[in-house]
C-alpha cells in the first residue's frame, strides 16, 4: 500500500513538472528565434550602409524572361523556379527536386545577406520552425529558412532604409517574420502590384502568419532592427507599408 502512494505522488510530481519544462523550452526556443531576428536585422542594416538600400527578397536575373523581370515582379507561384541565377535574401534552394524543407545538395545560392551573417545558417532558422500542418507531405521536418521577407509593393524590399525612417517611422514597418515554407511574404498569388496575405487570422494564415509556433505569437523584426512577438490580432495593412 505504501508503495502505491509513493507511486502515486511520483506520478502527480511527473505530470505537474512536464508542462512546466515545456514551457521553459519553449521559452528557450521564442528568445533564440528572437536573437536570430536582432542579428538578421544587423546584418539588414550592413547591407543597406554597403549597397545604398535594404536586399530585395528575391531576384530572377536572365534566363528568366530574358532578363526583363529582374525582380521577380511578374511571378505568381512564389516556389516557381527561375533558373540557376535565382537568389533570395536568405540561404534557400528553389530548384527542381527541392522542397522548403529540403536541399539538394550544397550547390545552391547561400543568399544576399550570407556575407554579412558570418555564413552562419543557423541565423534563419528558428528552433521551432518546422512544419506543423497535418497531412503535409513535409510535416514534422524542418524549413529551410525560418523565416519570410516582406515584399509588398510600396514596402521595405530593396528600397532604402531611409525611406522607412522618412516614411511611416522605422520601428512601424514590418521587414522579416517568422514564416512557412518560401522565405518571402506577400500576396504570391498574383503579380506585382502586391498587397499583404489575407486573411491575417485563422489556419489559412499559419503560412505566412504562424502563431502556432510560439505560443499564440509569431516573431517580427521590424526596419528599425527591434524584434519582438505580436499576435495575428495586432496585424494591419499598414504595418507592412514604408508610407
Amino acid at each position: 500500500m505504501e508503495l502505491l502512494v509513493v507511486i502515486a505522488i511520483i506520478a502527480v510530481l511527473v505530470s505537474m513538472l512536464v508542462p512546466a519544462v515545456q514551457r521553459v523550452r519553449e521559452t528557450a526556443n521564442r528568445t533564440a528565434c528572437l536573437s536570430n531576428l536582432h542579428e538578421i536585422g544587423l546584418a539588414m542594416h550592413m547591407y543597406n550602409d554597403q549597397h545604398g538600400r535594404l536586399p530585395r527578397y528575391r531576384l530572377c536575373p536572365a534566363p528568366w524572361q530574358s532578363g526583363a523581370d529582374p525582380y521577380c515582379e511578374t511571378l505568381t507561384s512564389p516556389s516557381k523556379y527561375t533558373g540557376s541565377n535565382e537568389v533570395w535574401w536568405a540561404p534557400y534552394d528553389n530548384r527542381p527536386g527541392s522542397d522548403p524543407t529540403k536541399t539538394i545538395d550544397d550547390k545552391y545560392q547561400r543568399g544576399l545577406l550570407w556575407p554579412f551573417v558570418e555564413q552562419s545558417q543557423k541565423i534563419f532558422k528558428c528552433p521551432d520552425g518546422i512544419d506543423t500542418t497535418k497531412g503535409s507531405p513535409t510535416y514534422g521536418r524542418e524549413f529551410q529558412v525560418s523565416y519570410g521577407m516582406n515584399y509588398v509593393t510600396g514596402g521595405p524590399n530593396g528600397q532604402k532604409l531611409v525611406a522607412a525612417i522618412n516614411g511611416r517611422g522605422s520601428s512601424n514597418i514590418m521587414l522579416v517574420w517568422d514564416h512557412c515554407r518560401t522565405p518571402g511574404c506577400a500576396n504570391s498569388k498574383i503579380k506585382a502590384p502586391r498587397g499583404p496575405w489575407h486573411p491575417f487570422g485563422g489556419p489559412d494564415a499559419e503560412t505566412h502568419y504562424p502563431t502556432v509556433r510560439h505560443r499564440g505569437q509569431f516573431n517580427v523584426l521590424f526596419c528599425d532592427g527591434h524584434a519582438t512577438g505580436i499576435t495575428s490580432m495586432e496585424l494591419k495593412d499598414e504595418l507592412f507599408y514604408l508610407q
